[in-house]
């Protein structure tokens, strides 16, 4: 078994998932996770195998979302965005 690091427990009696490990195993914000007591004072983690709150970020709803720079978007929603990018009255700001 590898060590990934030493964390410590906060005062609510949290411990912090690093970005690098939660990306590695595919753990998206919403995402259920058991934890078991094994022998030995060890505890493990791992997926549940309920499924994960997979909502839109912007509506809050749809069930098929896609993930954009670390943001789960809907069909109707990304749908709309399209559409405000072809109105004629909006304009983007050029990248620097």
């Amino acid at each position: 078994m590898k060590t990934i690091g030493v964390f410590t427990i906060d005062e609510m009696g949290r411990i912090m998932i690093p970005s690098e490990l939660r990306n590695m195993l595919g753990w998206e914000k919403g995402s259920k996770i058991s934890m078991f007591h094994a022998d030995n004072n060890t505890a493990i983690l791992q997926p549940s195998k309920e499924p994960a709150i997979r909502t839109c970020d912007i509506c809050d709803e749809g069930d098929s979302v896609i993930m954009i720079k670390g943001h789960k978007i809907c069909a109707d929603c990304v749908g709309h965005i399209n559409a405000l990018g072809k109105f004629k009255g909006v304009h983007t700001n050029p990248a620097k």
